[in-house]
């Protein structure tokens, strides 16, 4: 997944503010897995106002022009949050195909995309369809971007992750990262700053990259890469007025693993 970067001057970027409903992330427990193996995905979906929506996951196997899952059968179904949550996770077992045993190697390959779909009531048509159990057209779930253009920009979110099938023993397998986050200060003045410390630990490749989204304020920068000692640091803004926000910071590893931090930080 390609995500933009703005280059703020001063202040929090408008891009780590997470004021609108969003599928923040999604997490697998395993991002590496063999054919029939199965794993869940973590997927968190922020709705600051807690205004309401309704959710869809799903995973698409291509070996051709459609996924495997329509073959052999896919089930789906539309998950709410509980009212007034302003964060929610679903977690979403993943199964690999049987038919990738034909096709899987030693050498991971991310076959399985996961794509995670929250609107909220009356935007989005295939909730409606897939909870009247009417038939889904196959290629609505092979490749969500054609028909997303047709749906409001507001109210509406969609994100993806890929899962890599390999023939290795669970020991030989990437992991994902661990996430540790330690801020400077316990809170900071109403429009100070305060950094964030994010130390990883596993195998991290060269393209790893440590987000920060909030849901006040906002951090300086959109990310940051982790040093040689796999330390990132992100400044959080805080808001002009006082309180507790909720902040997150998610790790992707530049080798398909990632992880989520979830804490909240005061200005006071």
């Amino acid at each position: 997944m390609l995500l933009p970067l703005f280059f703020a001057c001063s202040g929090p970027n408008d891009e780590t503010l997470v004021d609108e409903l969003r599928v923040l992330s999604m997490i697998p427990a395993a991002p590496e897995i063999a054919p029939l193996e199965t794993t869940d995905v973590d997927v968190l979906v922020v709705d600051p106002g807690a205004d309401g929506y309704r959710a869809l996951v799903w995973s698409c196997t291509r070996l051709g022009d459609t996924c495997l899952e329509d073959d052999e059968g896919r089930t789906v179904s539309v998950v709410e949050p509980e009212a007034g949550a302003t964060a929610t996770h679903f977690p979403t077992p993943v199964t690999a195909s049987a038919a990738l045993a034909a096709v899987a190697s030693p050498a991971p390959v991310p076959f399985i995309s996961v794509w995670a779909l929250a609107c909220v009531d009356g935007a989005c048509p295939l909730l409606d369809q897939v909870e009247a159990g009417e038939s889904i057209d196959p290629a609505v779930w092979s490749d969500p971007t054609d028909w997303l253009a047709d749906l409001p920009i507001e109210g509406t979110t969609l994100a993806f992750t890929t899962l890599s099938v390999s023939t290795n023993l669970p020991e030989d397998r990437h992991q994902n990262p661990i996430l540790t986050v330690e801020p400077n200060e316990e809170s900071v003045a109403p429009g100070e700053t305060n950094r964030l410390i994010a130390q990883l630990a596993g195998e991290i490749g060269a393209e790893a990259k440590v987000w920060g989204y909030a849901a006040d304020g906002g951090f300086e920068m959109t990310d940051d890469r982790p040093n040689l000692n796999l330390r990132a640091k992100l400044d959080w803004v805080a808001p002009a007025d006082a309180g507790e926000t909720d902040v997150w910071l998610i790790a992707e590893d530049g080798l398909g693993g990632a992880a989520l931090w979830e804490g909240s930080l005061t200005a006071e």
